[in-house]
């Protein structure tokens, strides 16, 4: 399968690796990630200070000017670690120009964070049992 994202993950590799973008490790001496794709989908994970948000942002334009496809602004979410301040959210949601979110909800008829998530998704199996 041949996504339009394809050509996305390498640069976005690339300032990872030049230290432009930094990721997230999900245990103590894993590798970082910075991103998950599943076909026209894309989570991005980094650093919330303004140079990385301004990265992102650089790094999204290049990819719609690459593959003409953009980001649809009303369709796309950020959410910030608790760790941050309301200002500094609110700096930042202002630089991405994206909704700020405290859950990302469903995805693919699950969800994928948020409070109790374990307990949601077996609510949502139960439901669908029925």
């Amino acid at each position: 399968m041949n996504s339009p994202f394809s050509k996305y993950p390498k640069p976005v590799r690339h300032s990872q690796n030049a230290r432009g973008i930094h990721g997230i490790k999900i245990a103590r001496g894993a590798p970082s990630i910075n991103h998950l794709m599943y076909a026209d989908d894309i989570l991005l994970f980094f650093r919330a200070d303004k140079s990385t948000c301004d990265k992102v942002n650089k790094l999204l334009n290049q990819f719609g000017e690459l593959a003409s496809l953009w980001m649809n602004n009303q369709k796309s979410k950020v959410k910030f670690s608790p760790n941050i301040t309301k200002e500094g959210a609110q700096v930042l949601t202002r630089i991405l120009n994206y909704r700020r979110v405290n859950h990302l909800g469903r995805y693919l008829g699950d969800y994928i964070d948020g409070y109790n998530t374990a307990k949601r998704i077996a609510s949502l199996i139960l439901d669908n049992l029925q």
